[in-house]
């Protein structure tokens, strides 16, 4: 069973993911990649 922040940790990568997913299709690559490494 992980810890409650490990799992915090893993929600938040898994909402960049699908952020990423939605705006990949109408915004700029270079802003898709600044919102992904500013994590």
């Amino acid at each position: 069973m992980m810890s409650s922040q490990e799992h915090f940790h893993s929600y938040i990568i898994y909402i960049k993911m699908v952020d990423v997913r939605l705006h990949s299709g109408s915004c700029p690559s270079s802003r898709t990649l600044l919102s992904t490494t500013s994590f």
